[in-house]
């Protein structure tokens, strides 16, 4: 199966899952609901599924090779593993993720963010914020991430 291929056979549930992981695991549970909360305002006001969130290109840096290729690898090698059904190595925080994510989705968690619909790391903020975030003022610290409202 290409990347591609395996991305179309994860389920909306599984996405959102390993955005999670793939964009907060080392997070406290409350960074990690904080990372939540970025995905469900977006597909709330963007009228979206959490699959076409999640994947939409330039979004969600552990869906992209040049997002960072290690984070990358490691987020495609469990989505292989679930799109083909295969064991995979259940960790604490993944299951952390799956939880998380199923709550997300039936909106059973408090927005921890203020509404935002954007973030990065508190590390790129202070020393080069991306494009997008220049000139914005953040609504939100949690853990190592900095929350942005841009979408109205």
């Amino acid at each position: 199966m290409t990347d591609r291929e395996v991305r179309r056979a994860l389920t909306e549930l599984q996405v959102v899952w390993l955005t999670l992981w793939g964009e907060a695991r080392s997070e406290s549970i409350e960074g990690i609901v904080a990372v939540a909360s970025v995905i469900r305002n977006r597909v709330v006001r963007r009228g979206q599924s959490y699959r076409k969130v999640c994947l939409q290109p330039w979004q969600f840096s552990c869906w992209m090779e040049r997002g960072g290729p290690a984070n990358y690898r490691h987020v495609m090698r469990i989505a292989r593993q679930l799109a083909e059904d295969r064991q995979v190595r259940w960790t604490r925080v993944l299951e952390e993720c799956g939880v998380i994510a199923q709550a997300t989705m039936r909106e059973r968690l408090r927005d921890r963010t203020a509404g935002s619909d954007h973030y990065c790391t508190t590390r790129l903020w202070s020393t080069r914020p991306p494009r997008w975030a220049r000139g914005q003022e953040p609504v939100a610290t949690v853990g190592a991430h900095v929350f942005f409202t841009l979408e109205s």
